[in-house]
């Protein structure tokens, strides 16, 4: 079982920066403020459900504990299309892929896999089309962006 301790600060920044992305980019793909705000708090709930469907994860509770403690560093790009987000996020997923094939074990790989892909389920969930946010949850962008994202993740 793997912990903070067992990975560089890059590499632990890598493993945040990819959960943060996740979370970041399917929020963009069909963004107003209401959706922002609804969104937001859906990942952040989301994360602090994990501490007890994850709880026997040291990882994911390290991770958890890292993004909700405001210990993540933004990225220091801009980013301006929903496309360049995906691209980055795909990125961002290929890179902590290939560490935690190497420094985890597979259930941790596994649960990587599953929280990562949570969180963007739970954010595409968060906020529907049509006034107030009442009509479909997943918008089609939504969906398209979940695909690649999962794709990314090995799932």
């Amino acid at each position: 079982m793997s912990t903070i301790t067992d990975y560089t600060d890059a590499e632990w920044q890598t493993l945040t920066d990819a959960i943060a992305m996740v979370w970041v980019t399917v929020s963009t793909a069909d963004m107003n403020l209401i959706s922002l705000f609804n969104e937001t708090k859906a990942a952040i709930q989301y994360m602090e459900e994990g501490k007890k469907t994850y709880q026997n994860s040291l990882l994911i509770l390290n991770l958890i504990t890292t993004v909700l403690d405001g210990k993540m560093q933004p990225p220091n790009e801009k980013l301006k299309t929903v496309d360049e987000f995906v691209t980055k996020a795909e990125a961002k997923l290929h890179e902590a892929i290939a560490i935690l094939k190497v420094k985890a074990t597979p259930e941790e790989m596994t649960d990587f896999q599953n929280f990562a892909y949570g969180v963007g389920e739970r954010v595409a969930n968060a906020f529907g089309t049509g006034v107030f946010g009442k009509g479909e949850k997943v918008t089609e962008k939504e969906a398209e962006v979940l695909a690649k994202l999962k794709t990314a993740l090995e799932m």
